[in-house]
């Protein structure tokens, strides 16, 4: 009788668990999260988690989205675009998620192309040229600043400054293709001339491209890696390309590559775009949780979780169509909605240049 009691006891807590679990779940919304955790992008998705939880806990301190509290789901896309996929699949087909915030999707392709009706997904580190150019998917949009913009603003410095030759070398994905499609553009605008255009793989002999630059004797030169060992070697033989009348150009990772000690010298008079500082409410709460600066896509991040809790609560039938005629407020740029790429669309221009002056990043003219 005593086992029989037992065995009773053990079934009704077993039954009063999963019911908890059960109705745990109704009162929560989950939020997929494929993140680059692991592998190259992994700064970015450490960085793109805090500013997913600092705006999770926010939303639910206030009482979530009508009454229900927020979950992310996190998946590690290891930095590959196969992981991506399965991170993706995973998230849509066992989490049930009906949004998803994942990293660098220009670069890690496959997750776009399987989004199913009523999901959203948001990169909030990914130019959207690159994800959204040739093809557009439905669902899919990006937070992250816009590829053509800061390829404008670095081509307009340079001919301001007296530059009238450019050679491009950067890493060989299809974001970078799409930078240096966009500073072709912008030197064509402004009277710039391309001499030459170089996308590097790891491992790529640099001696031989630094020849080609030195052949061609540009005034100035734009050179933009993720890869550490790449953007460090091609650091290392600055001084054989960058003479007293040749200037230094770089991306939005110079300002975090600067902060490397190691780095500092090697990087000391490049130019670079840089985003403008976020909303500092945003900035100091992030700052009191973490101890460091918002880097990287953290505030765009931050912005994609209450831009999808946004779409919740409003509920539309179509959330595409919602997508691209809503206005957000955001702490990256102020108001915003998404255009027909699924970016970024906001009156205000948010990048400005910098230089490392004495290792330190100094806004100039």
């Amino acid at each position: 009788m005593k086992k029989i009691i037992i065995v009773i006891l053990i079934i009704s807590i077993g039954i009063l668990l999963f019911a908890t679990y059960k109705q745990s779940q109704k009162d929560t919304i989950k939020i997929g999260m494929a993140l680059g955790l692991t592998g190259d992008a992994s700064a970015w998705g450490e960085v793109s988690l805090n500013g997913a939880k600092l705006a999770v806990e926010e939303i639910n301190a206030k009482g979530g989205i009508d009454g229900k509290k927020l979950e992310l789901v996190v998946e590690d896309t290891k930095s590959t675009s196969k992981d991506s996929v399965l991170a993706v699949s995973k998230l849509q087909d066992v989490d049930k998620v009906r949004g998803i915030i994942i990293t660098w999707l220009d670069v890690y392709h496959g997750p776009e192309s399987m989004l199913k009706p009523g999901v959203i997904m948001i990169s909030p580190d990914a130019g959207v040229e690159a994800i959204n150019g040739e093809k557009k998917y439905p669902g899919v949009f990006s937070t992250w600043y816009r590829t053509e913009v800061k390829s404008d603003v670095a081509v307009k410095h340079m001919a301001e400054s007296g530059k009238k030759k450019l050679y491009i070398i950067t890493q060989n994905d299809s974001y970078y293709i799409t930078v240096a499609k966009f500073m072709e553009k912008a030197a064509k605008k402004y009277g710039v001339e391309i001499v030459g255009v170089d996308f590097l793989n790891p491992g790529t002999d640099i001696k031989s491209i630094l020849l080609k630059v030195r052949a061609k004797n540009p005034d100035a030169v734009f050179f933009a890696f993720y890869d550490e060992k790449l953007n460090l070697e091609f650091l290392k033989k600055k001084p054989t390309f960058l003479s007293s009348s040749t200037s230094g150009y770089g991306d939005e990772f110079v300002e975090q590559s600067y902060q490397n000690k190691d780095l500092v010298s090697l990087l000391n008079g490049i130019y670079f775009y840089s985003p403008k500082a976020p909303d500092m409410s945003f900035y100091n709460a992030y700052m009191n949780i973490y101890g460091k600066p918002p880097i990287f896509g953290a505030g765009n991040t931050y912005d994609s979780v209450y831009i999808i809790s946004k779409a919740w609560s409003d509920n539309p039938k179509d959330i595409d169509g919602y997508m691209r005629s809503a206005t957000f407020k955001t702490a990256t740029f102020g108001d915003i909605t998404f255009d027909a790429l699924g970016g970024v669309s906001t009156g205000s221009n948010y990048f400005v240049m910098k230089q490392i002056q004495k290792g330190k990043a100094v806004e100039v003219e």
